[in-house]
């Protein structure tokens, strides 16, 4: 049995599916893209919106917001 995937697999591959056909390298390399700048809006994957990526829990989030596990850590 495999380890579970961390949070940054878990990102590249959902990238992947939603941006790029399931090509694990175009997810890779976005997904480095928003972490040398994490905090400049870029298209969704998935969507129009805008959004930056936290990466403590490499989650996507509404540019000037947290992302929702740090939102539940503040709880």
């Amino acid at each position: 049995m495999s380890a579970e995937p961390t949070p940054r697999e878990r990102l590249v591959a959902l990238v992947a599916l939603l941006k790029a056909d399931g090509d694990w390298c175009a997810g890779e390399d976005w997904v480095k893209s928003r972490e040398i700048e994490p905090e400049k809006p870029v298209p969704c994957p998935c969507c129009t919106k805008l959004v930056t990526v936290c990466v403590k829990h490499y989650q996507l989030r509404e540019p000037g917001k947290a992302c929702v596990i740090c939102r539940r850590d503040e709880c």
